[in-house]
Formats: C-alpha cells, sequence, structure tokens
C-alpha cells in the first residue's frame, strides 16, 4: 500500500486513494496533528492504562464543575461589561463622551471567558486523569540520555500538553524547517532521528487504521526548503527526509513537489482545461506552480515552479516581538538586546533557543528580569508560541483579542488589535510580494485561475496581497489544509494494469496525435523557411543594387546573421534539418525545449511508440544525452540572442540616404532633376527597408509552440 504524506512545518497528515476516493489517515479523532513530538525521560507504557467507571464518574464532575464556572465567569464579564457600557452611556449624557479610543482602550482590557465543547472539556479532563496516572508509574525504567531512535515518543497535541505539565523530557517543533539547516552532523543526526519517529508514526496509524502494511509513499516536499546557512546542494534536505522515511520503515520513497500536488488535487474536480496559477502558503515555506489543469487529462501539465522559505512562523514571530516580547522588556533601556528576545520567539530553531537559555538577565530590571526568568522555564517559549499563533487566527477574524500570560505572572496580558498584526505581517506580504512579482514576471501574457492552499491562504490579508498582483484573474480557495495531502494521495495511487488490446489502441491514438503536432512544427518551419526564401530574393536584388556602397556592408552581415540563426533554429529543433520532422527528431526537439529537465528524466518518461530507439540505453546514459540537448539548446540560443544585438548596434543605412538625398541641391546642373533624384532614392530606400524588415524578422526562434492547440499533449507522452 503507498500513501501520500504531507510532511508540514506545522502540522502533518497522511491520505490514501482507495477506489478513486481520497481516505484521510486519523490521528486520534484529527485527521492531521501537529509536527512536534515529546520524548519522555521515562517510558511509561500507555496500552497498560484502562480508563474506570471511577474515571468516568470523575470526569463528569469535572465537566459540570468546569461549565459552573464558566457561567459564573461569563456573568462577571458581562457584569462588568454592562458597568462599562453604563459609564459610557453616562458620560455621553453630560456631554462628555469617551472618544473611540478610549472606548477601545477599555473594552479591550474584558476578556471573555472561552468556552470550551463537552468534547474539548473531555479530553481535557481524560488527559488530567492520564498524566496523573503517568506521574503514579513510578516504577518505569528510566532512559539513559535522548536516543531518539530508541525512544518513545508522544505527538501533536500531546506532545505538548506533556511539555506544559513538566513532564521530564525533551521536545521538537517543527523539525521540517531544520532540515535546510547547516547543523553539524551529531546535531544533523538527532533532526533526522526526530523525523523518521514522525514518519514512523504516520505509517503505524496508517497501517493500524487502513489493515495493511504501508511501506510505500509519496512524501511531499517544497520548492525550496527552508533554513538559514542552507547547504549548497539544494537537495541534501530532499536527502535526509528520504533517509528519515527510510529509517521510518519506508522501502519505496518518492517526492512530489507541494504545489503540483495541490495542482492534482484542484485538476481532478475541473471538467474544463485551463491555466491556473497553484499557491500553497503553509507555516514555513510558499510554493507556486504555474499548471494547465482541468479537463480529460489525466494529470495536470505543470510549467514551472516557484518557491521561497517563509510561511506563518514568520508572521508569528513578528506578532510576538510587537505586542508580547515588550511585557519582558523588549524596547526597554534596560532590557535584553533584541537578538535574544527574537532567540525566545523562534521556537523551531534549537540554537537560538539554547542561546536564549544562555543569555544573562541579570542587569535587566523589574518587573522584566523575573518575567524572562518564568519565560525560560522548560516549555514556556513553546507554550508562548502556541498562543501567539492562535492570537494571529484570532485577529484574522476580530478587531481586538487578548493573550493571558499567567503562566508566567498572574494577571499578565496582551491586548492586541488588528493593527498590530497587519504591522507583524508586514515584512512576510513584502518578501511574499516579491516572489509574486517575479512570478508575475515570468509568466505569459495571460490571467490565469489563482488556486490558494496552505494554512496561510485563509488570511484575508494574504488573499488581498495575492489579488494586488493578479487583480484581473478568479480566485478560487482550496482546501486550506488538506490541499497538498489530497494530490499526493492521488499521485500516490496504484496504476491499474492496462488491456492490451485497449493499450494499443491508446497508443495508436496518442501516435496520430503526435504526428499532427509534428505536422503543425512542419508547417511553422516550413512557413519559416518561406520567409528566409523571400529574404533571400530581395537581398540578391538589393545587394546588386548597391555593391560597391557601405551599405553592401550591412547587407551582407545582415545575410550572416540569417545564417546563424536558421542554423541555431534547427539545432534548437524548431526547424528540422530536412523537409519534415522525424519521430525521433521531433521527440529530441521537445527534450532540448525542456530547459528545467521537470519531463524528461528517464527511459521509462520516453513515449511507448519510441521507447525501441533507446533499447540499449540505461537512465544514466538517457540523461547525459538529455544533459546534452538541453545544453545545445541554452547555447544556440545565444547565438540568436547575439545575432539581435549585432544587427541592433551595426549603423544602418538612414544617414546614408540622408547624405545622398541632399546631392541634387548642391549641383546647380541636376537641380531641375532633384524631384526625379528624390522619388528614385525614396524608391530604394523603401526596398533596401523591406529587405531589412524581412532579415530582422528572422533573427528569432521559430517557435511553433506559440500556439499550440495540444497543450496536454507531453503529459500524455510521460504517461505513455
Amino acid at each position: 500500500m503507498k500513501i501520500g504524506v504531507d510532511f508540514g512545518t506545522s502540522f502533518s497528515s497522511a491520505a490514501v486513494c482507495m477506489n478513486g476516493k481520497v481516505q484521510y489517515i486519523t490521528f486520534g479523532q484529527e485527521r492531521q496533528f501537529r509536527t512536534a513530538v515529546f520524548f519522555p525521560n521515562r517510558h511509561v507504557d500507555e496500552s497498560l492504562f484502562s480508563l474506570t467507571a471511577e474515571h468516568e464518574r470523575e470526569i463528569d464532575n469535572a465537566i459540570r464543575a468546569r461549565k459552573s464556572r464558566y457561567s459564573q465567569q461569563l456573568a462577571d464579564y458581562e457584569q462588568r461589561l454592562a458597568a462599562v457600557l453604563g459609564e459610557e452611556r453616562k458620560r455621553a449624557r453630560e456631554d462628555d463622551p469617551y472618544s473611540a479610543q478610549e472606548k477601545e482602550k477599555r473594552r479591550s482590557n474584558l476578556i471573555k471567558p472561552r468556552r470550551f465543547s463537552d468534547e474539548e472539556m473531555y479530553r481535557m479532563e481524560f488527559n488530567a486523569i492520564l498524566r496523573r496516572w503517568r506521574e503514579q508509574q513510578s516504577e518505569s525504567i528510566a532512559q539513559e540520555g535522548l536516543h531518539v531512535r530508541q525512544a518513545t515518543g508522544v505527538f501533536g497535541e500531546d506532545a505538548l500538553d506533556a511539555l506544559y505539565n513538566n513532564e521530564p523530557g525533551k521536545i521538537f517543533q517543527s523539525p521540517k524547517s531544520m532540515l535546510g539547516f547547516k547543523l553539524e552532523q551529531p546535531y544533523l543526526d538527532v533532526v533526522t532521528g526526530v523525523v523518521a519517529q514522525v514518519l514512523a508514526h504516520i505509517r503505524q496509524a496508517a497501517e493500524q487504521q487502513l489493515g495493511t502494511e504501508v511501506r510505500a509513499v509519496v512524501l511531499g516536499r517544497p520548492v525550496e526548503f527552508r533554513g538559514i546557512g542552507a547547504s549548497a546542494d539544494p537537495l541534501a534536505p530532499q536527502r535526509l527526509l528520504e533517509q528519515a522515511a527510510r529509517e521510518a520503515g519506508f522501502t519505496e520513497v518518492e517526492f512530489l513537489e507541494e504545489p503540483c500536488a495541490a495542482a492534482l488535487a484542484y485538476h481532478v474536480g475541473e471538467p474544463v482545461a485551463h491555466e491556473a496559477l497553484i499557491i500553497d502558503i503553509g507555516g514555513g515555506t510558499t510554493d507556486v506552480a504555474y499548471a494547465t489543469v482541468g479537463g480529460k487529462a489525466a494529470k495536470p501539465v505543470i510549467h514551472r515552479v516557484w518557491g521561497k522559505g517563509l510561511g506563518g512562523t514568520d508572521v508569528d514571530v513578528e506578532l510576538s516581538m510587537r505586542v508580547v516580547m515588550p511585557l519582558f522588556g523588549h524596547g526597554h533601556e534596560h532590557g535584553l538586546a533584541q537578538y535574544a528576545y527574537r532567540s525566545a520567539a523562534k521556537v523551531a530553531e534549537l540554537s537560538r533557543q539554547q542561546e536564549f537559555l544562555r543569555t544573562c538577565t541579570k542587569r535587566v530590571v523589574e518587573p522584566f528580569r523575573t518575567r524572562l526568568e518564568a519565560l525560560r522555564l522548560k516549555g514556556r517559549t513553546v507554550r508562548l508560541n502556541r498562543d501567539v499563533e492562535q492570537l494571529k487566527i484570532e485577529l484574522s477574524d476580530e478587531s481586538t483579542a487578548g493573550l493571558s500570560l499567567d503562566f508566567i505572572e498572574q494577571d499578565l496580558a496582551a491586548h492586541v488589535d488588528d493593527v498590530a498584526l497587519t504591522a507583524s505581517a508586514q515584512g512576510f506580504l513584502d518578501k511574499l510580494g516579491q516572489l509574486l512579482e517575479q512570478v508575475r514576471s515570468d509568466l505569459p501574457e495571460v490571467n490565469p485561475v489563482i488556486f490558494m492552499t496552505g494554512g496561510m491562504s485563509r488570511a484575508p490579508y494574504v488573499q488581498d496581497c495575492v489579488r494586488s498582483y493578479f487583480g484581473l484573474s478568479r480566485i478560487v480557495a482550496g482546501d486550506a489544509s488538506f490541499g497538498v495531502v489530497s494530490g499526493l494521495a492521488q499521485f500516490a495511487r496504484p496504476v491499474e494494469t492496462a488491456d492490451p488490446a485497449r493499450e494499443e489502441q491508446r497508443m495508436t491514438r496518442l501516435r496520430e496525435r503526435y504526428a499532427r503536432v509534428m505536422a503543425h512544427a512542419d508547417e511553422s518551419a516550413a512557413l519559416y523557411r518561406t520567409k528566409v526564401d523571400d529574404f533571400e530574393g530581395q537581398l540578391k536584388v538589393q545587394k546588386r543594387i548597391f555593391a560597391g556602397t557601405d551599405i553592401a556592408g550591412y547587407l551582407e552581415l545582415l545575410e550572416q546573421q540569417v545564417s546563424t540563426t536558421y542554423e541555431a533554429n534547427q539545432l534548437a529543433g524548431w526547424l528540422p534539418q530536412g523537409e519534415r520532422f522525424t519521430e525521433i527528431e521531433y521527440f529530441e526537439a521537445l527534450v532540448r525545449q525542456d530547459g528545467g529537465a521537470r519531463c524528461f528524466k528517464s527511459v521509462a518518461d520516453v513515449p511507448g511508440f519510441l521507447r525501441h530507439e533507446f533499447e540499449d540505453w540505461d537512465d544514466e546514459a538517457f540523461r547525459a544525452h538529455a544533459k546534452d540537448l538541453r545544453q545545445e539548446y541554452r547555447n544556440v540560443c545565444g547565438w540568436v540572442f547575439e545575432a539581435q544585438e549585432t544587427m541592433e548596434e551595426e549603423r544602418g543605412f538612414e544617414d546614408f540616404f540622408e547624405e545622398l538625398g541632399a546631392w541634387p541641391d548642391g549641383v546647380e546642373a541636376l537641380r531641375r532633376y532633384n524631384d526625379q533624384a528624390l522619388a528614385l532614392f525614396d524608391n530604394l530606400q523603401e526596398g533596401l527597408q523591406r529587405c531589412q524588415k524581412a532579415g530582422l524578422d528572422l533573427l528569432q526562434m521559430a517557435d511553433y509552440r506559440r500556439e499550440d492547440y495540444d497543450p496536454t499533449l507531453m503529459q500524455e507522452l510521460l504517461d505513455s
């Protein structure tokens, strides 16, 4: 069984495609879990725990007590709110009303108590009983140090609960973001082991739910991994991820870029083929793909991808720095340096967290010093980070929100408005804007549909940013949490064994489509050659007329550049070597023009009806050949650019005619022939300009795919 796994910076999920439908793997009662793992110092076998009738009665009593406390807290809140509103009305009657800012400040000091559902309260009370049971297992054998590959991890929200309850152990949050870092080998080994534990947790959950062995996986990967001091090798993080997957028990590991997976998820629901820009904005990375989606094709056609290491965690850090860290002395003359506060906010970077824990606070004044000491206790920065993340989500829907910091100091709280969120998100939006500007400049002149997915795609300010760059495009909101994993699952579904007769019919139809596109290429080539013939005919006449003049040199140079461009077009695959393209010649043309090396990577990517041409080739030889073809294409493109630049820099013939046209005025004897001479010069110049234009128009690639009437052929060839 092969599954798709979205190993995310903030949350992870998995799914499988069975009978044409995507089935999500559940973790407890949820379809995803926070990408965090806690390794307790003591191993406790939770399978020994059982919920007794006494426990159930205890939970029922605790839930009733919670509801009673909520009712009292809500009544107190409503009473205080009524008092505030009453005071405002009184001041208004006395013609001394509060200003809007005063009203906002008075009301922001009121924090409405949160109402928990019965399911949430049950889970909290159950976890409390389970934690108490764990503490009673004093006979559990203490683990010697932290060996992440042998340790028994606790995952997701349970990992944070274990940390908050001061259970002895270590936590790792967002290990994906560490894969791109240039780490020393011991730290790299720990990170790989942590990732392996998370993937093993996913694999075991899938096996339990599906009732079968799961040994194959398609892992999503960002276009660009996040990381500071990233390795010069862009594939190094992927190799670490593959190593971790194999340690987790997967014997077959494939990768698919995350925006391509999201494109596949969008593709299956679109009946009509169209161009789309897939924008996936997650916790740590932002990826974009330009694709043809929908219609009858089996898969979308991915034309290009872009990526950048930025996401929601960047906004979390800035929001923390702006509204929370000032409560710990950030910005105060007797506080810590800004770097220390930023280290405290970056919980995914182990080295920064360690630096914060080692920071000396002796010179910090009260109350900041005491608060910083409380923040340095185990698990406090992680809890603060989660609370700030929740604050960000609330401010996306509400104008104000409150953040209680009772775990640091009693009654300590931050009262925040959406203006602070806007300011905190600005740096992220600036970088997102730079990426979108690059994407827009790289796209052809189209207004593709925008398909948005990823957790941050829900944020209104992110949607506004995208609209500012693609104002004429229709925006489609995808499944923010499960768009990528759905596409990964569909990519992972087994290929059905084809009926030989039906497969032969399909191959025949594909070959016919291939032949039609070749015929289109032949027509384009013939049209280009006709233009060359026309130019050469004009050139022959003009060279006789202007023999012995400066213009003759210009015409000679133009002839050379047209000849060079014609040869470049043949080597680039836009023109056949003979009258028409052969099947293998046209295939190699497609390989040449696959500049990003995204389509033809092995012999298996050769169309079935051409594979006999490569029957003695292995994948390494094919890749080397394809690399040579693509390099040759890049080289000859340079020839065309040089030809264009040469003619742009070359002095034309306008000055020649201007000087020649003034000659009759200076010769008295020929003055009566002035009009006739000027008319002759005009005629000569007009003919020369036509010849020049015909030549300059040929200094480009004879790109027959500018009017591509079969855009899905490339994907069909790969599928064959």
